[in-house]
């Protein structure tokens, strides 16, 4: 029998496809569960990721482990993302199922910038130091989690000085992982700050500060105070030091303090500032003494006598005694700064001030009166005292019988200013009269030819040469420009020329004044008084004024002078004559000139027949220009120096002036006449009447005639002078002397 089967392929695919649903109807239940999603922050242990929970299987015997998982992980560089765990079972039916859990990671963020700690401020001091952050220093802080940090810098460099600069060192440190997309400028996860790095480019200076100074007033209020300049040396790395000075008086306000200042000590503090303001100080004392001696002036002589004494009582006077006070021995001494009262004394202690004289000392000698002013300052001259016996009758009271203790004899004195100051180093020069020629003897030598002949025995003439040298002695006498001795004067002024002088010689005793020093202490009063003396305003009161007023030394006082004095206070000369000093000899000669010692002054004096010591030599010295000893070196001012100028010249120009007015001795008739011809002065009082009559014959030009009129009372005078030109007319005022 033929079997059928094209059925069962059918059949079995029919059956094949109701299996599962079978089996599933009449199979226990199962299932793969996955643990839930969860979202974690970076910094969340993610090495055990089990702690998040495991997937499972159920079935008809309960729960059971899926087994490990596998994990994927999609973070990034700082920890954020998602982490996936997958399970993959087959059920039953040998079919594969899987789930997956996903463990989301959040982003960073716990980095907020409070543990940076930033670089301090930094000072480097030397030549170019080194500014690396490794010397200077980095921002540090605390390391988290879910964070990458980074730092970097810029710097921006600012020259003060070229020994100080800063940079200004920017910092930024970034959480590159709380950056956003949008990038860097929105400062979000960034931090700044700037550092200050202070380059000192020197070191600390090393000197020494100027000494203290003493100077003496010139004017009893103000002293002239030359300094050197404090200089200090480049720093190492080449930058300089700046140096000033605080002082009110300076006439700069840097590294030199000189200047005019007041009389006590002012305190100078000198500053030098070096790198970026740093400083050093010392202190300058500057002292200015208001030391100016009085000027002593003595009479010239004065005879005493004794006052007799009975010591033994037998009726004859056996002893003679006479007190005497220095202040008797005074003339006209005056303090130049009025520091009075002035003390007087017979020596440096200004409590000697009297002096017992006996027979043993009868005759004349000399003592020296001391005079000491208020503030201690002393100077002192000389007096022959003649102690006499006469009314007394003293027995065996007479001078003693010089004893010459050696044949040579010494020169002693002082060298002084017109302020009774000492002048230091001045040179002095002894000549021997008798040494000032010297002979020089020379010798000439010549050469004689004579011719001679005679006749010899067989009767011819013979002739020959004869050649003689002749000696002739010549004496010639020059003068001798060496001086014999020289001595120079010490701090005070004093000289000595000690047991030179042979007795009974003459010698010649010079202090010439070749150099000098610079010229000081002329200011516009100076200029004032001039003017004034020059317009008949006033008149100088001591004799050394003419010296000092005659400004071309060529022995008057005009508007030639006054010319040089505008040229030096505007600066166009820095000096008045090659040599800018005069020097005279004091005695009571020169004491008494006035405008003769222009004339009348010398600066040797000649000792003749010396017997014995020469002491109390003076010498005074005059700087030109330093005309007024009352003044206040004030500033300069330019134009008020020229209008004093042409204010002065044009007085001088006008046709009559009659000056000092007061007068005291004398006047002065300054005529400015177009025509020569006869002049009358005529001064009557106040009643009219004619008190006196000068008639002269006045030249063409300007012409001056002088009156004394000392014997005149004190009173008002009026004046008419007549000229060719025309009449004059004008009051004088007479003054007591």
């Amino acid at each position: 029998m033929k079997k059928n089967y094209t059925l069962l392929p059918g059949i079995v695919c029919l059956l094949m496809s109701l299996l599962p649903a079978l089996q599933a109807k009449n199979a226990p239940s199962w299932a793969l569960i996955c643990p839930n999603d969860v979202t974690v922050d970076c910094d969340a242990e993610l090495w055990d990721l089990s702690i998040y929970g495991n997937a499972q299987y159920h079935n008809s015997t309960g729960y059971h482990s899926a087994g490990t998982p596998v994990t994927n992980y999609y973070l990034n560089s700082c920890g954020s993302g998602y982490i996936t765990r997958t399970w993959t079972l087959e059920d039953p039916y040998w079919n594969l199922q899987s789930c997956t859990q996903t463990i989301t990671v959040g982003g960073g963020g716990n980095f907020n910038g409070s543990t940076i700690v930033w670089p301090a401020m930094v000072t480097l001091e030397g030549c170019n130091p080194n500014t690396h952050p490794d010397v200077t220093g980095k921002p540090t802080w605390v390391p988290v989690e879910c964070a990458i940090i980074g730092y970097s810098y810029t710097d921006a460099l600012y020259t003060v000085t070229p020994d100080c600069k800063k940079i200004l060192r920017k910092w930024t440190v970034i959480d590159w992982c709380q950056m956003p997309s949008g990038g860097y400028y929105s400062n979000q996860g960034s931090w700044t700050f700037t550092q200050t790095i202070k380059i000192v480019n020197s070191v600390p200076p090393d000197f020494q500060c100027i000494p203290d100074i003493t100077v003496s007033a010139f004017d009893c209020k103000f002293g002239k105070v030359i300094a050197n300049p404090l200089t200090i040396d480049a720093s190492s790395c080449g930058g300089n030091f700046e140096i000033t000075n605080n002082s009110p008086y300076s006439t700069e306000k840097y590294a030199n303090i000189s200047g005019t200042y007041p009389v006590g000590t002012t305190k100078v503090t000198m500053t030098i500032k070096y790198g970026c303001g740093q400083k050093k100080t010392c202190l300058v004392n500057v002292t200015v003494k208001n030391d100016k001696a009085p000027v002593a002036v003595c009479v010239s002589n004065l005879s005493v006598a004794l006052m007799g004494l009975d010591t033994d009582n037998d009726g004859v006077n056996d002893q003679g005694m006479v007190q005497l006070w220095a202040k008797d021995l005074n003339w006209k001494s005056y303090s130049t700064c009025n520091n009075y009262p002035l003390r007087y004394s017979f020596s440096p202690d200004p409590n000697e001030m009297s002096k017992t004289f006996t027979c043993d000392q009868v005759g004349k000698s000399k003592v020296k009166m001391y005079v000491t002013d208020s503030r201690g300052n002393q100077s002192y001259c000389e007096v022959e005292i003649d102690i006499q016996n006469n009314g007394a009758n003293i027995k065996d009271c007479k001078p003693k019988p010089p004893t010459i203790a050696s044949s040579r004899f010494a020169a002693k004195g002082w060298v002084g200013n017109v302020y009774g100051k000492g002048v230091t180093g001045a040179d002095l020069k002894l000549y021997d009269p008798l040494k000032q020629y010297k002979v020089i003897v020379s010798y000439d030598t010549t050469k004689v030819v004579t011719r001679d002949s005679f006749k010899n025995l067989s009767g011819y003439w013979v002739y020959f040469m004869d050649e003689k040298l002749t000696i002739t002695e010549k004496k010639d006498t020059v003068p001798v420009t060496d001086f014999t001795f020289n001595t120079k004067t010490d701090d005070k002024g004093l000289f000595v020329f000690d047991t030179v002088m042979l007795k009974n010689q003459s010698y010649i005793l010079q202090c010439p004044i070749t150099t000098g020093p610079a010229l000081e202490n002329i200011d516009k009063a100076d200029l004032d008084l001039l003017t004034s003396v020059l317009l008949g305003q006033k008149s100088l009161a001591h004799h050394w004024q003419y010296l000092a007023a005659d400004l071309d030394k060529n022995g008057k006082i005009n508007t030639e002078d006054l010319s040089l004095m505008v040229k030096y206070l505007t600066g166009e000369i820095s000096q008045f004559a090659p040599v800018n000093h005069y020097t005279f000899v004091i005695d009571e000669h020169t004491k008494n000139m006035k405008a003769d010692i222009l004339a009348h002054h010398e600066d040797w004096m000649r000792m003749d027949s010396v017997h014995s010591n020469m002491e109390g030599i003076q010498f005074m010295v005059v700087q030109l220009g330093d005309i007024n000893p009352e003044k206040f070196a004030g500033i300069h001012d330019q134009e008020e120096i020229e209008a004093s100028f042409r204010n002065l010249v044009a007085h001088q120009n006008e046709p009559c002036r009659v000056y000092p007015n007061p007068f005291i001795d004398a006047v002065t008739i300054m005529l400015n006449s177009a025509t020569e011809g006869p002049a009358k002065l005529t001064l009557t009082d106040g009643m009219g009447r004619i008190i006196l009559e000068n008639s002269w014959y006045n030249e063409a030009g300007q012409q001056s005639r002088q009156l004394q009129t000392g014997q005149l009372p004190s009173s008002i005078y009026m004046y008419t002078i007549e000229t060719a030109d025309g009449k004059y007319h004008g009051k004088l005022v007479k003054e007591n002397r």
